[in-house]
């Protein structure tokens, strides 16, 4: 079985954010569920990650609780990183920061990571995008060029794929 993790950032967030933790989560669930009406096993164990115990996702509208933490997680195959207002390591809550830490170390551990939109600046801010191609959001290519100039941005294309990191 698959393990996803799905980030759930505890602040930087927007209404964006809270739609691709939710999409994501229900395309992946929704996979699962096709399986099973064909009497088939799920592929993917599909959890809500969060930095800490405490953290969740609160915009005032709506709130989103992770379901475990970056702590209980050893190895997963697939991280998803969701849009967010997230610019860069250094202008990161601390929460945040222990999130990008963790997204390096698992890469470094054989997982493959997708970032949605302005998600790739989180995964930016990881160092692991250094010298590779990636896309996000037109109306970001400017912010995201200045902070990361050593990562081939291509806005002209809506997904890009290397080595298991996938951006749109």
């Amino acid at each position: 079985m698959k393990h996803l993790s799905i980030l759930v950032p505890d602040e930087q967030t927007n209404m964006s954010t809270i739609a691709c933790i939710v999409g994501a989560f229900q395309i992946f669930s929704e996979a699962n569920n096709y399986l099973a009406r064909k009497n088939e096993k799920a592929i993917f164990k599909i959890e809500l990650v969060g930095a800490t115990k405490n953290d969740f996702l609160n915009n005032n509208f709506l709130s989103i609780k992770h379901q475990v933490t970056i702590s209980e997680i050893d190895k997963t195959n697939l991280i998803i990183i969701p849009a967010s207002l997230i610019r860069s390591y250094e202008t990161s809550s601390k929460n945040n920061r222990l999130l990008i830490n963790w997204v390096t170390k698992q890469y470094k551990h054989g997982a493959e990571i997708a970032s949605m939109c302005a998600g790739s600046f989180m995964l930016a801010s990881t160092g692991i995008l250094s010298g590779k191609t990636c896309s996000t959001h037109w109306a970001l290519s400017e912010n995201f060029r200045e902070l990361f100039p050593d990562v081939n941005l291509q806005t002209d294309q809506l997904i890009t794929d290397e080595n298991g990191i996938y951006t749109n």
